[in-house]
């Protein structure tokens, strides 16, 4: 368990409040053998070594001190030579020979030993060169120093490939900033999921490093076998917690092409890393036929670099040992101060979740004959019905997300306009629906779909305006088997809609859910699936990040407030209220343990719910998970025709019948809803692992929250928690 120590001083930012503290400019200036003073900023100096590229950032009040190669790296002797040259690398360069084989050049061995570091001074701090001999690519780094906030970016622009038979396919950048020795205490900050810890030296290196893409991989790369469940990097965000000074690292720009990498010491690896890793030309391996019919595999690129001015990583320097509840306090005001977050106005809003599926296509038999079609699974006037038995049972306020609600169902064309299902009541029905949620103050989100297509219409022919993958394939997506992992090529599958065309079918049905009386929706395809359409012009991931951004803008504006599942960042500034946000991480065995970082960020800003409690397998255990990450409960609920979906993609719904659940939920609402609305205005202000199973939140209105999650009664300094409860402290009549 990590102990957090609270950050000193108040500053105007809060991003400053957390970070070393800066006295008048006239402070004594620290210099380093070898090293340049670049730029200096108060107590903060950047310091620069003209020889071997490496940057020392410096504050000479505190003594904090950052620097891009470890101090005393070629110190252990067991380590090899080869290893130590990546210690003493600011960029770990990958580059493809013509043949497709693949490799990794280090700056120091490569580069600064070649004689190819140049630099120069630059507004603010000092570009360097790394020229590359042996591939005659040359890569350059802005290293740049602006109050507490230390930025490295790439400038793709002057990337040069002189050499035809080599080509940059991305590199690491600064893969030991700020790292720990194997002598030091202190922690790496993962964005998996809702956030995980990575503790210095924990003993885990027989795992693999952990490697995550940021807002997972491109969907547009062909997956041949599913990885089992994992949570997504939802956020661009890692961190380092040390002893001489900690960091939380933004990718700020080009963060779609980015993964967040890490790893701990081990008898042939010195230090604890994380560390950003960028791809300039994505790769995948393609099948193909020779001459003789004998198959042959060969790997293909992507052909040109990615529509992007530069790749920046943002490091924000904060005091030593910075806990995580800091670091992501510290990116919440990194938000605010973007525009992305902005203070909400109901500050005692806790509403129940509750997620509806309206229908679904399945097999049912007409004259005999075996015919795929749209069947009900919650009619309008069930979801009616469901918020009234709800209400009747306590649950005075909730929210409604309302799926699979458009005409032909889930497997249809691309929705160009937002046509009431027949199947569910038709248009009298919706108007109903809409009605209710008008006068009883719910907040309802109808959810579109307008990336997947299961079948054409006319603009949009799944083979001619799909995306297309590395070998100008269209891309197909399909259903994984639980037990093999492997694709089932047999069930329903769906090609993905080219992200240029994703735009102009916003803009459809944006114009259509005006006249449907509709003031909330969702889409959760354009939030947490992007994909690039490759080798055509203004489809990479870049791309489609910035068109996907631009429907999600024309959606919300056509009916005026919006919910997303578990967005990814892009995405964030058009949410109003979020829901199956992860309340764990992958579960990585390099990790240690999970904590609530995303929901510290957004607590106070978006409403949000945790994952749907009913599907969780252990009811009880989710409304502890709701006190600790301050989550609203969610439901996922059908009404009728559970015994339909057994062979459709949403058959893990067969046991959401709303009548199982609806009591159980209303009553946990009352229990937590009490508490959750006294903090729902609140900022998380620190958020503790006490013991094993034993955690608490602390809000900055007084209000404290621990719970135990243990089978035993737990005791933290006096205070008695009982078994698989939690107690309350501050805040009046709790």
């Amino acid at each position: 368990m990590k102990k957090i120590i609270r950050l000193i001083g108040v500053l105007s930012a809060l991003c400053l409040a957390f970070a070393v503290k800066i006295p008048p400019a006239n402070a004594e200036s620290v210099s380093y053998a070898g090293f340049k003073n670049i730029r200096e900023n108060g107590a903060m100096s950047l310091h620069f070594n003209e020889k071997t590229g490496a940057v020392i950032i410096k504050n000479s009040e505190t003594g904090s001190e950052w620097r891009t190669t470890p101090e005393n790296f070629d110190a252990d002797e067991s380590i090899k030579p080869n290893i130590k040259m990546n210690y003493d690398s600011q960029l770990i360069i990958k580059y493809a020979d013509q043949s497709g084989n693949i490799y990794e050049l280090s700056s120091a061995a490569f580069c600064v030993k070649k004689g190819g570091l140049t630099s120069e001074k630059i507004t603010d701090g000092v570009r360097a060169s790394y020229y590359f001999p042996k591939c005659k690519i040359t890569v350059p780094v802005d290293y740049t120093l602006k109050g507490n906030e230390f930025t490295a970016s790439v400038v793709i622009k002057d990337i040069k490939e002189e050499d035809s038979s080599y080509r940059l396919t991305g590199w690491s950048l600064l893969p030991y900033f700020n790292a720990g020795g194997k002598q030091e205490d202190g922690f790496l900050f993962v964005p998996d999921g809702c956030g995980a810890v990575i503790n210095f030296n924990n003993g885990k290196s027989a795992y693999k490093t952990y490697k995550q893409y940021v807002y997972g991989r491109d969907g547009a790369i062909d997956i041949t076998a599913a990885s089992g469940h994992t949570e997504n990097a939802l956020l661009p965000v890692f961190g380092t917690s040390a002893p001489k000074g900690s960091s939380v690292a933004v990718i700020t720009s080009g963060e779609a092409r980015c993964s967040v990498n890490a790893q701990v010491t081990s008898s042939t690896e010195s230090y604890n890393s994380v560390y950003s890793e960028f791809i300039y030309r994505d790769s995948t391996m393609a099948s193909f036929n020779d001459k003789s019919w004998n198959k042959k595999e060969v790997r293909v690129f992507e052909n040109a670099a990615p529509e992007l001015d530069k790749l920046s990583v943002t490091y924000f320097l904060l005091e030593p040992d910075t806990g995580y509840t800091d670091m992501a306090l510290c990116y919440q005001n990194y938000l605010v101060e973007n525009g992305v977050l902005k203070e909400k106005t109901n500050n005692s809003y806790y509403p129940l979740f509750v997620n509806a599926y309206g229908s679904v296509n399945a097999v049912k038999h007409i004259l005999g004959f075996p015919v795929k079609s749209e069947i009900a699974l919650t009619k309008y006037g069930d979801a009616v019905n469901i918020l009234k038995e709800l209400k009747a049972a306590g649950a005075d306020s909730a929210v409604l997300k309302y799926n699979n609600w458009i005409k032909g169902g889930p497997e249809s064309r691309i929705p160009l306009k937002a046509a009431a299902s027949g199947t569910l009541g038709g248009k009298s029905g919706l108007k109903k629906l809409t009605g209710y949620l008008k006068d009883n103050g719910i907040n309802g989100y109808f959810d579109v779909n307008i990336t997947d297509m299961y079948k054409s219409r006319l603009g949009y022919i799944k083979t001619m305006d799909s995306a297309k993958m590395l070998n100008q394939s269209p891309v197909i997506k399909y259903q994984y088997s639980l037990s093999t992992l492997q694709k089932k090529e047999t069930d329903a599958f769906w090609y993905l809609l080219n992200p240029i065309k994703v735009n102009k079918a916003a803009a459809k049905i944006a114009a259509s859910l005006k006249k449907t009386g509709v003031t909330g929706v969702s889409c959760d395809t354009l939030a947490a699936q992007l994909y690039s359409s490759y080798n055509e012009k203004g489809m990479d991931r870049v791309s489609a990040q910035a068109l996907f951004e631009k429907s999600l803008e024309k959606l919300k504006k056509s009916a005026g407030n919006m919910l997303l599942s578990a967005p990814n960042a892009y995405a964030l500034k058009y949410a109003d209220e979020i829901s199956s946000l992860p309340t764990q991480s992958s579960g990585y065995g390099i990790t240690d343990y999970d904590v609530p970082f995303y929901q510290t960020v957004i607590h106070g800003f978006i409403p949000y719910a945790m994952e749907p409690a009913n599907k969780t397998g252990d009811f009880e255990k989710s409304v502890l998970t709701a006190l600790e990450t301050g989550s609203s409960l969610q439901l996922e609920v059908i009404a009728r025709n559970s015994d339909k979906i057994d062979d459709t993609q949403f058959y893990t719904l067969y046991a959401d019948m709303y009548g199982e659940w609806i009591n159980k939920a209303a009553e946990s609402y009352k229990e937590i809803g009490g508490v959750l609305k006294s903090v729902s205005g609140a900022k998380i202000k620190e958020h503790t692992v006490l013991s094993d199973g034993v955690r608490r939140t602390a809000y900055d209105n007084g209000v404290t929250v621990t719970v135990n999650y243990n089978n035993s009664e737990a005791e933290v300094n006096g205070e008695k928690i009982p078994a698989m409860g939690y107690t309350v402290n501050g805040g009046e009549g709790l």
